[in-house]
C-alpha cells in the first residue's frame, strides 16, 4: 500500500470516528445542567406544597408518570402526600445524560416522621427536564 492510500484510509477512519461520536453525543436540547435538575426537583416539591398536583405530575417523565397512575396521577399524589411535607436537597450526582438529585424526604409513620433519602433522576424528555426515576437510598 502506498503512503497516499494509507493517508486516505487514516482520514476515512478519522471521519467515521467523528461521525460516530457526533451521533452518540447528546443533542443540545438533551444537555442538562445540575442547576436545571435541582430546579426541576424543587419545582416538583413546591407544586406539592401548593397542592398543585397536576403541575407536579407534569414534571414527571412518561414512564414514571405511568407508574404514578397516568391520568390519575394528581389524585394519587393528593392522597399519598405526607402532611406536613418535609424535604430538602442534599446534593447531586451528574451522569452522562441525566442528573441524580439526592433528596431527604419525611414520611409519616404513626406518631412521628421518618426521614428517608431518595435519589430523583432528572433527564431531558421532550425538550424539558423531567423526573424520570426515583429510588430509595436509605
Amino acid at each position: 500500500m502506498n503512503r497516499y492510500a494509507v493517508l486516505l484510509a487514516t482520514v476515512a477512519v478519522a471521519v467515521a470516528v467523528a461521525f460516530a461520536a457526533a451521533a452518540n453525543a447528546a443533542a443540545p436540547s438533551e444537555t442538562l445542567s445540575v442547576s436545571s435538575a435541582r430546579s426541576t426537583v424543587t419545582a416538583y416539591f413546591h407544586a406539592l406544597e401548593q397542592r398543585r398536583f397536576q403541575k407536579a405530575c407534569w414534571l414527571l417523565g412518561n414512564e414514571l408518570l405511568a407508574e404514578s397512575g397516568g391520568a390519575n396521577c394528581p389524585r394519587f399524589l393528593r392522597f399519598g402526600m405526607p402532611d406536613p411535607l418535609v424535604w430538602h436537597i442534599l446534593g447531586s450526582r451528574p451522569k452522562a445524560r441525566s442528573v441524580g438529585i439526592v433528596v431527604r424526604l419525611g414520611q409519616n409513620e404513626l406518631d412521628h416522621v421518618r426521614m428517608r433519602t431518595w435519589l430523583a433522576v432528572v433527564r431531558v424528555e421532550g425538550g424539558v427536564p423531567r423526573i424520570v426515576a426515583t429510588r430509595l437510598l436509605a
